[in-house]
């Protein structure tokens, strides 16, 4: 049975080999005790001693030094005891256990030192510290004194080996472009002389400075020769800026003109030529770089006379403008009519959109200042016609005349016509333009081609059209002359039509009768089926188109085959005479 002090518990208190827990800081006595019966137990201890976990290591802040020697500044453990490495770099500590010992040797660059506090066999807990040994910094060279005249100038100084430059100067308004560059420009220079100081330093090392004086003389006033000018004239007025830093003097660099005062910024110049004129403004001012500024002036030609096109009128919603092409200046289209001019600085350029109506469209030739000249054309746009439609459909007439009748013209005008008619005939309208009117002289026979049209201004008219066809009156029909007849057929002999067609039929016949025709549609043909004897009463009829048809009856008679003919008996006879004694 394991025993031992308050707090401290076993997983198994029979077991040798049981878990305890609850162990104290220190020193812990475990008893074992094996009994067995009334004999005398057997009694054995074990101490456990429980060590503390040693304190975090911090090995202190790192550090920058220009010297070979430092002194670490670890954390003083209370549990456990310290010790200090070297991980990278070099050093020599005076005493390694010592938390604040001073470390000497340090090699140039990083050198990384490790705290490990410890204590018997717990984890040791370690932290590590960088000192860093700077190098002094190159020796500082600003480079040599200048004299300018302008505000703006490059600085030379010379470029760090070891550490980093940086320029400073105590004059108000100064700048630097890059104040770390040794090449780098300065602006805003007074007049006068100007200290730049060029600091080269590295880390905790001193730095190092190195002076050097920029004079900047008084610049010429900046020439300004003034705004570029157009003009149509042969003289003008330079424009130069007023000199208040030395002085000033016009040339003329290209085209020609007289300067009739080079020394005045404000001089004239006459005898212009046409194009461009280039003059220079040139202000100086003893050794400084002369300023110099450019004008240019132009006198410019008269524009091309404007001729916007002749006027026109079209149906479609899109145009072609035709305006002359200018050799002096550039045209320009506008218009006031919603129109869409699709370049208006093209002389030749399509227009969309254009609205019903009259727009009115304007070619301005412009060069410059000089006068403008304008021209303008107008392009009508009229109604598309309304469409063309015959109300009366094409058809067949007997009559020498026809009622016509088409829809009522909204836009437009419309009109009838005759495209095609037969031979000789001499054709007329009640009125060539109402849409309801008469078609006068179809006394020949054939097809008349009629159209209406309706037409507006320059716009496609509509169109369309009918047939008339003027039909001729049948041929009088004969059917031929009444018979009698004992056959069972008969051959009808009716007149053949010069104009129509002709048929047969039955009238009427006698009851039971079937007669039918060998051809109906021909006008010389049997009539079948007289069977019957009786009256069959026939027609011809003679018909073309919508003419009213010419009949004409014939009457055949079937007559009825006679009584077989029965002449009695032979007869022997002493006697002159005899009566005979045939059948009724």
């Amino acid at each position: 049975v394991w025993s031992a002090g308050v707090g401290i518990s076993f997983s198994n208190t029979n077991s040798p080999n049981a878990t305890v827990s609850g162990l104290s800081l220190g020193a812990n006595t475990l008893t074992w005790t094996i009994s067995n019966g009334s004999c005398t137990n057997s009694v054995s201890t074990v101490v456990i001693n429980v060590l503390g976990a040693p304190d975090a290591s911090n090995a202190g802040p790192n550090q920058s030094v220009c010297f070979t020697n430092a002194t670490l500044a670890g954390n003083s453990p209370t549990v456990g005891t310290g010790v200090w490495s070297v991980v990278s770099g070099t050093g020599a500590f005076a005493d390694a256990t010592a938390n604040g010992t001073a470390v000497s040797g340090l090699s140039a660059g990083a050198n990384v030192f490790k705290w490990t506090i410890s204590n018997g066999v717990c984890p040791p807990s370690e932290s590590t510290v960088t000192i860093t040994r700077d190098a002094l910094p190159t020796i500082a060279n600003a480079g040599g004194g200048q004299t300018i005249c302008t505000p703006t100038t490059t600085l030379n100084g010379n470029t760090p080996i070891v550490g980093t430059g940086t320029w400073s100067t105590t004059t108000i308004g100064v700048t630097f472009s890059n104040a770390s560059s040794p090449n780098t420009t300065v602006l805003g220079l007074p007049v006068g002389a100007t200290t730049f100081t060029w600091t080269i330093s590295n880390g905790s090392c001193a730095n190092s400075v190195s002076n050097v004086i920029v004079t900047r003389l008084d610049a010429p006033t900046t020439s300004n020769a003034g705004t570029d000018q157009s003009l149509c004239l042969t003289t003008a007025i330079l424009a130069g800026n007023n000199v208040t830093s030395g002085s000033g003097l016009w040339t003329l660099i290209s085209g020609a003109g007289t300067i009739n005062n080079p020394t005045s910024n404000t001089s004239t110049v006459s005898n212009l030529g046409v194009g461009a004129n280039v003059f220079k403004w040139t202000i100086s001012n003893g050794g400084c770089t002369p300023s110099e500024s450019t004008v240019t002036i132009t006198r410019l030609a008269s524009p091309t006379l404007s001729v916007a096109g002749l006027n026109q009128t079209t149906c479609l919603s899109t145009a072609i403008l035709s305006g002359n092409n200018p050799v002096n200046g550039t045209g320009l289209w506008t218009t006031t009519s919603g129109a869409t001019i699709t370049n208006p600085t093209q002389f030749n350029t399509d227009v969309a959109n254009l609205p019903l109506g009259v727009s009115t469209f304007v070619w301005t030739i412009s060069n410059g200042t000089c006068p403008q000249s304008i021209s303008s054309v107008t392009i009508t746009r009229d109604v598309p016609p309304t469409p063309s439609v015959i109300l009366t459909p094409s058809a067949a007439t007997c009559l020498n005349s026809q009622a016509l009748s088409a829809n009522v013209v909204t836009s437009g005008v419309g009109t009838w016509s005759v495209v095609s008619a037969p031979s000789g005939a001499i054709v007329s309208f009640g009125s060539f333009n109402a849409n309801n009117t008469t078609l006068n002289g179809l006394s020949v026979a054939g097809n008349y081609a009629i159209k209406w049209t309706v037409a507006n201004g320059n716009c496609p008219p509509s169109e369309s059209t009918i047939i008339i066809t003027r039909e001729i009156n049948p041929t009088t029909a004969n059917a031929g002359t009444n018979a009698n007849t004992c056959a069972n057929f008969f051959g009808l002999n009716a007149n053949l039509p010069t104009a129509g067609t002709g048929s047969w039929s039955i009238v009427s016949q006698p009851a039971t009768a079937t007669a039918s025709f060998a051809n109906a549609l021909q006008n010389s043909t049997l009539i079948n089926g007289l069977t019957v004897a009786g009256i069959y009463q026939l027609r011809w009829t003679i018909s073309n188109g919508t003419c009213t048809a010419s009949t004409s009856d014939v009457v055949i008679t079937k007559d009825p085959a006679p009584t077989m003919s029965d002449a009695g008996l032979n007869q022997i006879t002493c006697a002159t005479s005899f009566a005979l004694g045939a059948n009724s």
